[in-house]
């Protein structure tokens, strides 16, 4: 019988800058964000590398989550400004095809702002 083939990640450069914001105050800000998509989702999703992140508003979640092609998540809490949003970041890592997004995390659109700016955007 055959098998079915296996899962595949496209992952490019996101060509512009990222700044990831809850309430007043800034996450992540990046030119050097990745672009991904996965068989397990037709949307792009950005991911941001941990040296452009602030972790002093993250600590991680005892929640737990797993995704068909990147395999288990670490999930992040988000404490800013007297406020949090659990889940908010999450991390991958740790099977084949999410190898080359270890040490990136990727935001939850619905819990934070996430402002992507091409790099051929106008300018305001």
């Amino acid at each position: 019988m055959p098998q079915p083939p296996a899962a595949q990640v496209s992952i490019r450069h996101y060509e512009g800058t990222v700044t990831v914001r809850f309430i007043d105050a800034v996450l992540a800000s990046t030119s050097h964000a990745l672009s991904v998509r996965d068989d397990s989702t037709r949307e792009e999703q950005i991911f941001i590398p941990f040296d452009d992140i602030y972790f002093e508003f993250l600590e991680r979640s005892v929640s737990a989550e797993a995704c068909p092609v990147k395999g288990e998540a670490t999930l992040w809490t988000v404490r800013a400004i007297g406020r949090s949003v659990p889940d908010a970041m999450r991390s991958y890592g740790q099977n084949d095809a999410s190898g080359p997004l270890r040490e990136y995390g990727l935001f939850d659109p619905r819990k934070v702002s996430v402002e992507l700016t091409p790099v051929n955007a106008p300018a305001t």
